[in-house]
């Protein structure tokens, strides 16, 4: 194979390559407008944006009192075993720790 012969094959295989990613893009470029179309995204609304904060909105809040002050009973069960539950349950049901109120906790044999 001579010279041209090799410029010429390397100058299709080069326009293949970036044929194949123009296209690639034109295909992003139109999944991504199809899928405007089917979610269109919510606007703003203007009197929302512009309103300023209120100052009640912007003081610090207090910390709520707790509503259970007595203690929690452990039947059975120490400590670190506890906590761990706990955290569990917290991590399990999505609430925070600082609102639920665990009364006690009894290992079951």
């Amino acid at each position: 194979m001579d010279i041209i012969n090799s410029l010429f094959t390397s100058l299709f295989g080069i326009s293949v390559v970036f044929a194949v990613l123009a296209s690639l893009i034109l295909l992003i470029y139109g999944q991504t407008l199809v899928m405007k179309k089917m979610h269109p995204a919510k606007a703003a609304d203007p009197a929302e944006t512009k309103m300023a904060p209120s100052p009640a909105a912007t003081a610090p809040v207090a910390a709520p009192a707790p509503a259970y002050p007595g203690k929690l009973e452990l039947i059975g069960t120490d400590e670190k075993t506890a906590a761990m539950i706990m955290a569990i349950v917290c991590d399990e049901s999505g609430i925070p720790a600082n609102e639920l109120i665990f009364k006690s906790i009894r290992e079951i044999a």
